[in-house]
């Protein structure tokens, strides 16, 4: 047996073996055998791979659980001061900071409170109108249609009629009240209004509260002369007044009884003033102050022509009324009770007063009777604007001023 010694292989013939096992051949294997190759290095033992982990158990997420809430301090507990707060911060944009504390709301205004003034209407920040808009939708299709009915318009136009009686001399109209609150101001400001837009003579409307009435401000007098300031001077000719009063739109002169620096209204000052006065107007209405046991307010009744009484529309305002006339008939003032006029004033807006017995035994003896509905207008407490009253209010001054106008004249 021959002994046959295998031949090495170098490291071209073996990439040539694997170039032809790929197919190249040709050129491009005598190119690739021709070139030197580079020792080959020896390959590093591969680092041995660690035993995988068995899969882990899967485990339930944990619900999240709310935080404790702090519970309320104990009441009496004393709280922590505004500046150990978080403050209100407000970005820019409008939006508040995360974390900020927000404002708590300012607290409702008390029930029956006037609102701020120039702000009669919260929500438009415009005056309040008397009648609510669908009334005046309603009442503005029927003069349209012509649907008012003939009673009605007859008695506007008797009413109206009324209030141009002739008079022959001055005539005073006195307007009381048993206390503050009940509306007095408003019917003086109404019933001489109505009458000087009815009338072509001239109207006065003085005001005889001895503690800074509110007239004026009512009709929005900032700036003219106090009663006072009148006294001892001499007038010959009505240009001689002019310069000491106020004037409406209706044609409505206005005398105030104090000013800023007069605390009280003297009582013969009062008398001495209004009488040089008298001869320039035709009928003058006057505001009294609150209560009819005052000096000023008796001399006001000793010398009026007619006497309106403003009491509440309930029925704490019914016997009001009854205990005004028993103070006239016992202070020497019977023949100023049958030309006395009680209006019961409504200052809520749903009243159910059932006023009918009052009104009845009212008038039995005498005594005229009106009433003054509830008017958003004049409960806002404002300045008052005419044009803004209710229908039912322009009505009612219109009746009150033409009944007090009568009991005048008889």
């Amino acid at each position: 047996m021959t002994d046959v010694t295998p031949t090495a292989r170098t490291s071209s013939d073996w990439q040539t073996e694997v170039l032809n096992e790929l197919g190249a051949g040709g050129d491009g294997l005598a190119v690739l055998a021709d070139r030197p190759t580079a020792p080959a290095r020896p390959r590093e033992p591969a680092a041995p791979r660690p035993a995988p982990r068995p899969p882990a158990a899967e485990v339930p997420p944990t619900p999240a659980v709310p935080a404790p809430r702090r519970p309320p301090p104990a009441y009496g507990t004393a709280q922590p001061p505004p500046s150990a707060r978080r403050p209100d911060l407000t970005r820019p944009d409008g939006h508040p900071v995360a974390g900020a504390v927000p404002k708590p709301p300012p607290p409702p205004p008390p029930y029956g409170a006037p609102p701020a003034p120039g702000s009669d209407d919260a929500l438009t920040g415009r005056p309040v109108h008397g009648d609510p808009m669908l009334r005046r939708v309603t009442r503005g299709i029927q003069r349209v249609v012509g649907a008012s009915t003939t009673s009605e318009t007859h008695d506007r136009t008797a009413a109206a009629g009324r209030l141009q009686q002739a008079v022959t001399t001055t005539r005073r109209i006195a307007v009381t009240s048993l206390r503050g609150g009940a509306g007095k101001t408003t019917i003086a400001v109404l019933t001489a209004s109505a009458l000087a837009r009815h009338r072509p003579d001239r109207v006065l409307l003085i005001d005889a509260d001895p503690e800074f009435g509110t007239m004026p401000l009512r009709l929005g007098v900032t700036s003219a002369p106090a009663l006072p300031e009148l006294a001892g001077r001499r007038f010959e000719w009505f240009d001689d007044v002019r310069p000491y009063l106020a004037r409406t739109d209706a044609g409505l002169w206005i005398l105030p009884g104090t000013g800023s620096g007069t605390a009280t209204l003297d009582p013969g000052v009062f008398q001495t003033v209004t009488g040089a006065l008298n001869r320039f107007f035709a009928i003058v209405v006057i505001d009294c102050g609150a209560g009819l046991t005052g000096e000023l307010q008796r001399g006001v009744l000793a010398n009026a022509h007619a006497h309106i009484h403003v009491t509440p529309g309930t029925a704490d305002g019914a016997v009001s009324a009854g205990r005004a006339l028993d103070w006239l008939n016992a202070n020497g003032h019977q023949a100023l009770a049958p030309r006395t006029v009680t209006v019961f004033a409504t200052h809520a807006p749903h009243s159910r007063a059932n006023l009918a017995p009052a009104t009845a035994l009212l008038r039995s003896h005498g005594i005229g009777v009106a009433h003054l509905p509830y008017d958003r207008h004049l409960a806002s407490g404002g300045v008052l604007d005419l044009s803004l009253l209710a229908e039912s209010t322009r009505q009612a001054a219109i009746e009150i001023g033409a009944e007090a106008l009568t009991r005048a004249r008889s």
